[in-house]
């Protein structure tokens, strides 16, 4: 784990011990306390809007929004193998990563050969600006279909981590269970691990469930209860809290319709930064914000027009302890 300096008022006050002309230092607020880290998520929809091609101007859209975000760790679901190949490159180009040769890593949920894609490789991946220095891909529960849902971790080098996981949209039952439920279980296991062993560990992706979902409750904090998201009793908190217009739920981040209408009205927020309570530095040491879709992509399909995507990325800010 990794070891912080004293804060600013201790240092002072072990100078105000030896030289009785210094000031006390005023005590830092817990906004302003902790390590910052910023991270960044979209389901940039590979293979439905692009078809695996990286000419259509997505891969140049996800470099250009991560450097504005300044971002520390980046998140992807849907993408092609190319297009990741493609990001790698351009990150590395634009100066954005410390480690230029090893700070992503990627994970097919389905392998090349097949229709997706354009016959290219399908999954998850994660980026860190740092550098990563471990990193895991894990198979999640089956749902029932071909594509073999999965999650992948990166670890920099200050143990600090990312996981990035896109869940089934199903709730057939499995093993005498919902899928969704059950890969939703094995996602947060795996994060909790890290959280336990390291940390501290994010998990970022498309879950394919939104807050208000009863299924949610044993994650959310109980700290977030309100009328759009309520009866919580876990640990972890959302970067984008909802603001003022659905406080608890946050923003939306899938245009499509939603197949179920979230509380408040407005799109279905099924995207996620997600953190563990215990490693944050004071209650409201988080922000987020979902963009505005980039709308200069060049694919074929109409009703998207030129959106580079059917989601919204996601980008926030936490301070950790």
């Amino acid at each position: 784990m990794t070891r912080f300096l004293p804060s600013l008022a201790l240092l002072c006050a072990a100078v105000a011990g030896t030289t009785a002309a210094a000031p006390a230092a005023p005590a830092a607020s817990a906004a302003e306390s902790g390590r910052k880290v910023t991270l960044w998520h979209w389901n940039v929809a590979g293979h439905f809007l692009h078809k695996g091609s990286t000419d259509t101007g997505l891969p140049e859209a996800a470099v250009a929004s991560i450097a504005e975000a300044d971002a520390d760790f980046a998140s992807f679901n849907e993408l092609c193998r190319g297009q990741y190949d493609a990001i790698l490159t351009g990150l590395r180009a634009a100066g954005w990563t410390e480690q230029p040769d090893d700070f992503g890593r990627f994970a097919a949920s389905r392998g090349a050969g097949g229709e997706t894609c354009g016959g290219d490789a399908y999954g998850n991946a994660v980026f860190s600006k740092a550098g990563i220095a471990s990193a895991e891909r894990i198979t999640l529960p089956r749902d029932g279909s071909a594509e073999k849902r999965n999650m992948v971790c990166g670890t920099a080098p200050d143990g600090t981590s990312l996981c990035s996981a896109h869940l089934t949209v199903s709730d057939d039952l499995i093993d005498g269970r919902f899928a969704n439920i059950r890969q939703l279980e094995r996602a947060f296991d795996v994060v909790d691990e890290l959280n336990e062993t390291g940390g501290p560990a994010f998990l970022a992706g498309d879950l394919n469930v939104q807050p208000h979902f009863g299924r949610m409750e044993r994650y959310y904090s109980p700290v977030i209860d309100t009328e759009f998201n309520s009866h919580n009793h876990g640990r972890y908190h959302d970067l984008d809290h909802g603001g003022d217009a659905r406080p608890g739920y946050g923003s939306g981040t899938y245009t499509g319709p939603a197949p179920d209408a979230p509380p408040g009205g407005g799109k279905a927020k099924l995207d996620y930064l997600l953190v563990r309570e215990d490693h944050l530095a004071g209650a409201r040491a988080h922000s987020a914000e979902a963009l505005a879709i980039p709308a200069g992509c060049s694919h074929d399909n109409a009703e998207y027009a030129s959106r580079c995507s059917d989601h919204r990325a996601i980008t926030g800010t936490v301070r950790v302890m």
